[in-house]
C-alpha cells in the first residue's frame, strides 16, 4: 500500500527536495527559481520537521535558508504542508528586498506517488519584515519532487 503523502509509519530520517518555479510570482518582473532542500527527521511530540534550503534564481539571486515545516495528512495520499524559515539572500541583478536577512513563510500541498515518493506544489512570500525600512518582499510559487529515505 502507498503511504501517506508525509510519512510512511517509521518516520523517514532523511527526504531530498528538488524542484523549480517562479519568483515575484505577483509581479511584473516574474523570474525563475530552481531549489533544493533537505528535510530531517521530525523533532519534538509536535512533528516538526527541520528543513535547510537553497534557492537560485533566473537574474543569479540566491537564498540560502533554515527552519521547520509541519505537514498534516489529509488521506492516503495527500497531505498539507506549512513552514518557516530564515535565510542569507544575495543579490545579484533581481529585485533589492532591503535587507541581507529575509524569512520566508509557505504552504503547500503533497501528494504521494508511492512509499519514497512525493510531488509538491507550494506557495509562499519572502520578506525581511520591516527590520530594514526597504521591504517590498515578493511571492513565490514552485512544484518540487520530493524522495524519501
Amino acid at each position: 500500500s502507498v503511504a501517506s503523502a508525509s510519512y510512511a509509519a517509521e518516520k523517514p530520517e532523511f527526504q531530498f527536495r528538488i524542484g523549480g518555479g517562479a519568483l515575484h510570482v505577483m509581479d511584473h518582473d516574474q523570474t525563475g527559481l530552481g531549489k533544493v532542500d533537505l528535510l530531517f527527521k521530525p523533532l519534538t511530540r509536535f512533528e516538526l520537521i527541520p528543513v535547510v534550503g537553497a534557492w537560485f534564481t533566473g537574474t543569479k539571486d540566491q537564498y540560502y535558508h533554515a527552519g521547520l515545516e509541519k505537514q498534516l495528512n489529509l488521506s492516503d495520499h495527500w497531505a498539507l504542508f506549512l513552514g518557516l524559515s530564515a535565510g542569507a539572500y544575495v543579490e545579484r541583478d533581481g529585485m533589492d528586498l532591503g535587507h541581507d536577512l529575509e524569512f520566508q513563510s509557505r504552504i503547500g500541498i503533497s501528494y504521494a506517488l508511492d512509499e519514497d515518493q512525493a510531488l509538491d506544489l507550494e506557495f509562499g512570500h519572502l520578506s525581511n519584515a520591516r527590520i530594514s525600512d526597504l521591504n517590498p518582499g515578493t511571492e513565490f510559487a514552485s512544484l518540487s519532487y520530493r524522495h524519501i529515505w
